[in-house]
């Protein structure tokens, strides 16, 4: 049987990672400039609207950016693993601080000192594919927005304007 839809997957590289664009400034990475970023790509290929999914990072971009800045491009937002509150519980500011501290690391000292603190932590290997895709980000641009993500600022006044599935 032949299955015909009427949707078309986009996989993004956000600023900073893969084969996204790396800007130096650190403006550059403003949940504003994300949008942004989305909404180029949608009037590239000619596309009205589309749903949006993301999740911890992209979710932060779902919530902080698209939400905020270009809700009227998207038809649906399917956000996961981001809270929108400025209330973050204690478990949450942990794993934000260590991400943070693990991306400092691999500015001063490289992804592979990141991959080695983060194996001693948990006590595990990194898994192999992942390591190939965190090599292929910019660590300063990953410490940037691990920043932005951490920052605690909520999206409360925006929840309400949410006038999509979400």
């Amino acid at each position: 049987q032949e299955w015909k839809t009427d949707y078309q997957l986009i996989l993004v590289d956000a600023r900073g990672h893969g084969k996204g664009d790396r800007p130096p400034d650190p403006q550059a990475y403003t949940y504003d400039k994300f949008a942004s970023d989305y909404v180029a790509i949608l009037n590239q290929l000619a596309i009205k609207k589309a749903s949006y999914f993301g999740y911890s990072m992209g979710a932060a971009i779902g919530f902080k950016g698209i939400a905020k800045y270009a809700l009227s491009h998207f038809n649906s937002l399917i956000l996961g693993g981001f809270n929108p509150m400025n209330t973050i519980p204690v478990a949450e500011r942990l794993y934000f601080d260590d991400i943070v501290k693990g991306w400092s690391l691999a500015v001063k000292e490289g992804c592979q000192a990141y991959i080695a603190s983060w194996e001693k932590r948990y006590g595990r290997p990194y898994e192999p594919k992942s390591i190939q895709t965190l090599l292929a980000n910019d660590p300063e641009a990953i410490f940037l927005i691990a920043q932005r993500c951490a920052d605690g600022v909520g999206v409360e006044d925006i929840l309400p304007k949410i006038n999509v599935p979400c």
